[in-house]
């Protein structure tokens, strides 16, 4: 909302939510939010993942240890070499990590905490720029190819229909 202040947006095209990313085979058995009593989380510092665990005190009060770290690639370390025992991500992130590495890592698909609405942000006067964007975005949503692209680099359909 504070961007709004000095920048223009378009229509959030999707909503990106806060997932759970375990080993591959999940031997930990996490399913959900429920399953990560006694257990230690990562996220990244400075997230929206963080935000929420730091929130939740009693959430937060169950786990075995909460650990936060500055580069998304040393979380991914510490969730392969069982330093944590799941991450909390943005599902975007995590979708484009499991697509890369199948045989790494699997979601968990439910959400933890808030949703972020994603729009692209133009200079305020930027207007015909960001109404030309919105209109070829459009178009791509309407003859798949927005679709197409997400599938390709998230291997789910994570745009949001008009």
């Amino acid at each position: 909302e504070e961007r709004k202040e000095y920048m223009i947006f378009t229509e959030p095209y999707m909503d990106d939510r806060q997932i759970l990313m375990v080993k591959y085979g999940n031997e930990k058995n996490i399913h959900g939010e429920g399953d990560l009593t006694g257990k230690i989380v990562g996220t990244q510092a400075g997230s929206t993942s963080e935000d929420y665990i730091n929130r939740e005190v009693e959430f937060k009060s169950r786990l075995r240890d909460f650990k936060t770290y500055g580069k998304f690639n040393d979380l991914i370390n510490a969730l392969k070499t069982d330093e944590i025992d799941v991450l909390i991500c943005d599902e975007l992130i995590a979708r484009y990590e499991i697509h890369a590495h199948p045989e790494d890592f699997e979601l968990v698909d439910v959400r933890i905490g808030d949703i972020t609405e994603m729009a692209v942000g133009f200079r305020k006067d930027d207007v015909k720029l960001r109404d030309r964007v919105q209109e070829i975005f459009y178009s791509m949503i309407k003859d798949g190819t927005a679709k197409k692209i997400s599938e390709q680099w998230f291997n789910a359909d994570v745009i949001k229909q008009r």
